[in-house]
């Protein structure tokens, strides 16, 4: 599963696959935390490209008070690998230190599971195959829960993910779903309750389950258990098992 900083990175280099830049897209259009973030993007990489000192530094102050006011603050761009490269360089160039040198020290560490869970976390794409197994009002719920979800919503989609979880406790898809909220609500403990009820369930959805708990493992800063789940998932074929290793092997630098 490609990452969103991956995504954004490619649009802007002119490599991303047709079906992907089409996905991008479409979060764009309801997402504007993420407009944002390609704007300022696009903007950094210009301006370096033309050192543009002055233009650098209008980048800055935008950063620097727009994501600060914004719900996830600078660190969700400045976590991120090649976009934390940008911005302190471009921070660099215009004499600007923006974030301060703690926040530079603590985020340039390759090893800090904070930032690794940031520049890994992408919420899973949501579905609308599910709601043929509701009846009446739940099929409204669940597609209302799946257009929050799409909006980042986070809030309004688990109210509406814990009202279908009471009308239809057994269903995999809804706890999946609810447990991914959970996440970007900072509600990692039960999220990862949840997750455990979907793994066991052996789904479609149990190995990203898995892959979910352990970057939810990171994010509260439990190491020991986050190997523990990448490991497992570090022999299963495809994306999530390259992404497994590189962090096993990022958390053992």
């Amino acid at each position: 599963m490609k990452t969103t900083n991956y995504l954004i990175e490619s649009m802007i280099d002119s490599t991303l696959g047709v079906d992907d830049m089409y996905s991008l897209k479409g979060r764009l259009l309801n997402d504007k935390s993420l407009q944002n973030e390609v704007k300022l993007r696009k903007e950094v990489n210009a301006a370096i490209i033309e050192e543009d000192i002055g233009r650098l530094t209008q980048c800055l102050d935008y950063a620097k008070n727009a994501y600060e006011a914004s719900e996830f603050g600078i660190a969700r761009l400045a976590s991120r690998s090649r976009a934390r490269q940008i911005f302190y360089a471009a921070a660099a160039i215009s004499g600007m230190a923006v974030g301060g040198l703690a926040l530079y020290s603590a985020l340039s560490q390759p090893n800090n599971p904070d930032q690794l869970y940031r520049e890994f976390f992408a919420p899973y794409p949501p579905t609308y195959v599910a709601r043929e197994a509701f009846q009446g009002t739940s099929n409204l719920t669940f597609d209302k829960a799946m257009a929050m979800y799409q909006r980042a919503k986070h809030k309004e989609a688990a109210e509406s993910l814990y009202r279908l979880k009471e009308q239809h406790p057994n269903s995999v898809t809804v706890k999946f779903y609810l447990a991914i909220t959970l996440m970007q609500l900072n509600e990692f403990e039960q999220a990862n309750y949840l997750f455990d009820e979907v793994i066991s369930r052996e789904s479609l959805y149990s190995v990203h389950a898995k892959w979910y708990k352990g970057l939810s493992y990171l994010a509260t800063d439990d190491i020991s258990q986050a190997k523990r789940i990448f490991a497992e998932l570090a022999n299963t074929e495809g994306e999530l098992g390259n992404q497994s290793i590189q962090i096993l092997k990022q958390l053992e630098d």
